[in-house]
């Protein structure tokens, strides 16, 4: 499938970085199906800021999706962890019970162990929410509420431009949810700045 993608010619005379952009602003503009639906996104970040704990599971190129995720939850007061490493990531599964949240992300070809812990955490009594590109994965069949991002692309076997906006969308309604909740916590983070222990300089 890549082979043959990479060696077709470019489409309406645009080069491969083009063509990969142009499918990324498609991937993105199919969220809004997903935005619109209010009750599943204000029930998922309902859930997220009324955790104990929100753990984030993911596997392959997925991770690139809960590294970003989980520094932006806990940037606005929500106690989120993510490990790549899977025995990590099952010790967070063994401690979540009812009132824990659990995010899998989950792409094509569908990387068991997040899979398989997913479904333990569910077994334990955690809410759980599965962000995928079909709601045919094997994580959709089981989870609490399913979120869906295309994750289509030109010239590999795939982008998760629209995935990462997903789950912007998701942080930027919970910190609306709860602003002075987000507030006080970016407070937190940016007095730490200030005072010169993580960066120098004054901003642009």
């Amino acid at each position: 499938k890549v082979r043959r993608r990479l060696d077709a010619p470019s489409q309406n005379g645009t080069g491969p970085a083009l063509a990969s952009m142009t499918q990324d602003l498609t991937n993105v503009a199919q969220l809004n199906d997903v935005l619109s639906d209010d009750g599943v996104l204000q029930e998922v970040a309902g859930r997220i800021l009324r955790a104990g704990t929100v753990v984030l599971l993911s596997g392959g190129l997925a991770d690139a999706v809960t590294i970003t995720f989980a520094p932006l939850l806990r940037l606005i007061g929500v106690p989120a962890v993510h490990h790549t490493s899977e025995v990590s990531a099952a010790v967070d599964v063994a401690r979540t019970g009812e009132g824990d949240v659990v995010i899998a992300v989950s792409f094509w070809r569908y990387v068991n162990t997040p899979n398989r812990l997913f479904d333990l955490a569910r077994s334990r009594g955690a809410w759980t929410v599965a962000i995928t590109d079909s709601r045919a994965a094997p994580i959709a069949a089981t989870a609490d509420a399913v979120l869906t991002a295309t994750v289509d692309a030109p010239e590999v076997s795939l982008s998760v431009v629209a995935p990462i906006a997903l789950v912007n969308a998701i942080t930027s309604l919970c910190a609306a949810t709860e602003p002075e909740r987000a507030v006080l916590a970016l407070s937190a983070v940016d007095d730490i700045y200030t005072v010169g222990l993580i960066a120098s300089g004054d901003a642009p």
